[in-house]
């Protein structure tokens, strides 16, 4: 298994995000694209006080769209949201790995809209040096239930599930029994916008960045963002889904660790996802889009 090196050799810590550091690329392979003259204009809060009472139940809505549109809508949300701010940094660096069995039965649920369906991965907090195991389970009323359980950090740079990590999954899911292996890697910086009036919020993930932990393949999502809205309940009043409204971007069913299937595994089906990858590939691409896609994003299978 090819784990590349930027995965398992990062020192918590190592790479700085505040305002003040923050000068457009911490790190020359993922150059974070928030700017920081707009940061600087929003209030924060402090995710260690402040509270997370979306973290196990909530409803979710995700956007896909240009990170050069970031600027433009950052701006205006300075009003609504303040930034959630951990240790004093305003962007986190965060990495995952994403399991699923040999059915791929958590990627096939996704790309063919199942209800309920889950998520099972590692999620390493680079900037605290914390780790967890994660499960997500979308129910049939889309209610979105999150539960984790701490790891060691050394244990999600080694891709292994551990017997306790196991029962804690069947405990949550009981009918995941098949074994379980790494899928996908995934590398992200995230902006989290908290409501000033709400409990809602916003997450703004960029240099996305999936690789797979069998062959070592990298595919970069430069110059594009993941947005995703985290209510306590559905409010089409919420001033980012106004936003994404206006701007004529729509809700859009996407994941990394769909991407990353996508990416690797060309034979699966991916026929509900369609659209989002053409959006990618498209608009990535050099000259006439659908002559010439991306070499950074692999060609839409037929």
């Amino acid at each position: 298994m090819s784990i590349p090196m930027w995965f398992n050799n990062r020192a918590p810590g190592q790479f700085e995000a505040s305002a003040e550091a923050h000068n457009g690329a911490v790190d020359a392979r993922h150059p974070v694209t928030f700017p920081p003259g707009l940061l600087k204009i929003f209030g924060t809060v402090s995710v260690e006080t402040g509270g997370d009472r979306l973290f196990t139940k909530r409803f979710d809505t995700k956007y896909l769209f240009r990170s050069a549109m970031l600027e433009r809508i950052l701006a205006v949300l300075p009003a609504d949201y303040h930034i959630a701010a951990c240790g004093g940094r305003l962007v986190q660096h965060y990495e995952s790995v994403y399991f699923d069995d040999s059915d791929l039965t958590c990627y096939q649920d996704h790309q063919r809209g199942k209800l309920p369906r889950r998520k099972i991965r590692f999620r390493r907090y680079l900037d605290s040096g914390n780790a967890f195991l994660e499960i997500k389970r979308k129910t049939n009323q889309r209610i979105t239930n999150k539960w984790r359980r701490p790891v060691p950090p050394e244990q999600v740079a080694a891709l292994t599930l551990e017997p306790a990590d196991l029962d804690f999954i069947h405990e949550r899911i009981v009918d995941c029994r098949d074994r379980l292996d790494p899928r996908i890697l995934a590398s992200f910086y995230r902006l989290t916008l908290k409501s000033i009036d709400t409990g809602e919020r916003v997450t703004l993930d960029t240099n996305v960045t999936v690789t797979d932990p069998l062959t070592g393949a990298i595919r970069n999502l430069d110059g594009f963002t993941i947005a995703e809205v985290k209510q306590a309940r559905i409010s089409r009043q919420s001033p980012f889904r106004c936003l994404m409204r206006d701007a004529a971007v729509r809700p859009a069913s996407f994941s990394k660790y769909c991407l990353g299937i996508y990416s690797f595994y060309p034979r699966e089906r991916h026929n509900r996802l369609k659209r989002n990858y053409r959006f990618l590939r498209e608009a990535s691409g050099p000259g006439t889009p659908s002559i010439h896609p991306s070499p950074v994003f692999p060609a839409m299978p037929n």
